[in-house]
């Protein structure tokens, strides 16, 4: 088949599927980012709707440009003519919902992403009873910058070597110039990843993408983590990522993707909608969807390592035209450092310095606070240890019981 065939087959299945994932007897609406994943299911189900006015809701924060996205998601909501709705989310509340957040997640998390998902299905719960979301596109459709990093570094190694010719090579360096304004904003994981390691086996490089322990083992008393020694994670994501049936990079990465990461991303859609008494519905991973773009060809699914090549182009008339051609989604990124440094900062530092924390023979005290006042934008080394804190507080201890619970 080629491309064409493709693009029709996934745009019919993506209507079948919203229209399957809108059926309700209870008030229905969708969350709004202003991203393409979510804009396309907002609109492409408002054309359903026969003139019936759909509500979506969107989240943002007031720490800057980079964490609003509200001017995307209300342009979307005038193109489709939904019910508009938002809530801006402010760090004072970290004290009070973290702790309800790990109550509900039952284990640390990996991400403060869990914080807005919260806000906005308690939102969409003021409103609604069944929501529906674009989760899964990113991975269904090769919709991460890392996938444009990874191919980037293997075109270059097959320039070099003269060995993009075979089959694992489903982009040339060629194809993938134009697209790399891209990673425009992204210069630093292409630092960070061609730091060492350059040209190296491909699961290791894919690893160095997805690994966010950023050496948080540095933070850990040596003694309290004797027993974990014989567990790799690396070992654990070779298991996944170099199944033999698996011929080309691409599909490595997103089989990964979605075996490894997105049950975490669900987890948490499904605990913060639960939470809200809301149900979360999310038509991109309808199991024929899933089941379609596994058979499509790398060259094809990945052509010139354009990403979400394919779902763009089926959704190319249903969405505004600045959406289409957006290159700078944020993914909706919490300003988490600036609130740890800011106004959570006496919460932050009292939970993971208390004589509790201290006590608990843990973590190496003195790595801690180091870490306190070095932490980088956008990292998860003090998210990481809050969480941890927090869930023994809660789970171990016994004696935390978040308010309102």
């Amino acid at each position: 088949h080629d491309e064409r065939y493709f693009i029709d087959t996934l745009s019919g299945l993506l209507d079948d599927s919203i229209r399957l994932h809108m059926r309700s007897d209870l008030p229905l609406g969708a969350h709004l980012s202003g991203g393409l994943d979510s804009s396309s299911i907002v609109c492409l189900a408002s054309r359903m709707l026969g003139g019936e006015q759909m509500k979506t809701f969107t989240g943002a924060f007031s720490e800057g440009p980079q964490f609003d996205e509200t001017a995307y998601a209300k342009e979307v909501s005038s193109f489709a003519g939904t019910d508009y709705n938002e809530i801006y989310i402010s760090g004072h509340t970290l004290p009070d919902i973290l702790p309800k957040l790990m109550y509900y997640m039952d284990e640390p998390l990996a991400g403060p992403g869990a914080i807005p998902q919260y806000y906005v299905s308690q939102l969409a719960s003021n409103h609604v009873k069944v929501v529906m979301g674009g989760q899964g596109g990113d991975e269904l459709f090769i919709g991460y910058a890392r996938y444009m990093a990874a191919y980037l570094e293997k075109c270059l190694s097959g320039a070099i070597n003269q060995t993009a010719h075979q089959r694992r090579y489903a982009v040339s360096l060629e194809s993938i110039v134009p697209n790399l304004p891209l990673l425009g904003t992204y210069q630093p994981m292409l630092q960070s990843l061609w730091r060492d390691g350059l040209f190296g086996p491909a699961d290791e490089r894919y690893f160095r993408l997805v690994d966010r322990s950023e050496g948080m083992s540095q933070l850990f008393n040596q003694e309290s983590l004797r027993g974990t020694s014989n567990y790799s994670s690396f070992d654990s994501f070779q298991r996944i990522f170099n199944r033999p049936e698996l011929h080309s990079l691409v599909n490595q990465m997103t089989y990964f993707d979605l075996k490894g990461s997105l049950p975490a991303l669900l987890h948490v859609e499904d605990r913060t909608s639960m939470a809200n008494s809301i149900e979360s519905r999310v038509p991109l991973l309808d199991h024929r969807i899933v089941e379609f773009l596994a058979t499509i060809p790398p060259n094809i699914k990945f052509s010139g390592g354009r990403v979400k090549h394919l779902f763009k182009e089926s959704v190319r008339s249903a969405v505004p035209p600045n959406i289409f051609h957006r290159k700078d989604k944020m993914g909706f990124p919490t300003p988490l450092t600036q609130w740890t440094k800011g106004v959570a900062r006496d919460f932050v530092r009292d939970t993971l310095l208390s004589d509790r924390a201290r006590q608990r023979g843990l973590y190496h005290i003195p790595a801690v606070e180091q870490a306190l006042s070095n932490e980088r934008e956008f990292g998860r080394v003090v998210w990481g240890l809050l969480c941890l804190e927090l869930w023994h507080c809660i789970f171990i201890d016994g004696d935390m019981k978040p308010s309102g619970i």
